[in-house]
């Protein structure tokens, strides 16, 4: 574990410094699940190098956000999981997943709130998308106050249901 004199003054550059890698977090969102061993998270991990890995797991053990157990079997086994600390990452790392996934969501909405603002009526955003009422409404709804605003409009305008 680093030295409070080791850690940046900014408590964001911290929180960065201890997690803030791709592979950090992504053996992290695995640990949430269950403990793994070292060759599941380097096949679940597309890229990553065996020292990247390695490094990673000593890093995040040694920050005391992942703790290592060696199994005295033949061969041995060793398993990787989350510390009390690191299962306190959880609400973070969701909040990240839900991030990604209301911005994937949301790529769309770009696209209608794109149309939307550039067609006179704005019943073209949903026929020009050539997807149904049900659709829309899940693209648009979780996709924040852009999203609500244009699916409320398409309804004032007299969208129909399927």
């Amino acid at each position: 574990m680093l030295k409070r004199e080791e850690l940046p003054e900014c408590d964001v550059a911290t929180t960065v410094q201890i997690i803030g890698n791709k592979w950090k977090l992504l053996i992290m969102r695995n640990l949430l699940s269950r403990p793994w061993r070292f060759n599941e998270l380097r096949k679940s991990l597309d890229g990553v190098s065996q020292m990247v890995l390695t490094d990673s797991l000593r890093q995040l053990e040694s920050d005391g956000i992942i703790l290592r157990t060696v199994y005295p079997d033949v061969p041995p086994r060793v398993e990787y999981s989350l510390t009390e600390l690191g299962e306190s990452m959880r609400p973070i790392l969701t909040a990240m997943e839900n991030w990604g996934r209301n911005y994937n969501l949301c790529n769309d909405t770009y696209a209608a709130n794109t149309l939307y603002k550039s067609w006179q009526v704005p019943m073209e955003c949903y026929s020009q998308m050539q997807i149904g009422y049900a659709e829309l409404q899940t693209r648009l709804l979780p996709c924040g106050e852009i999203g609500r605003y244009l699916f409320e409009e398409l309804q004032q305008v007299g969208m129909e249901n399927d």
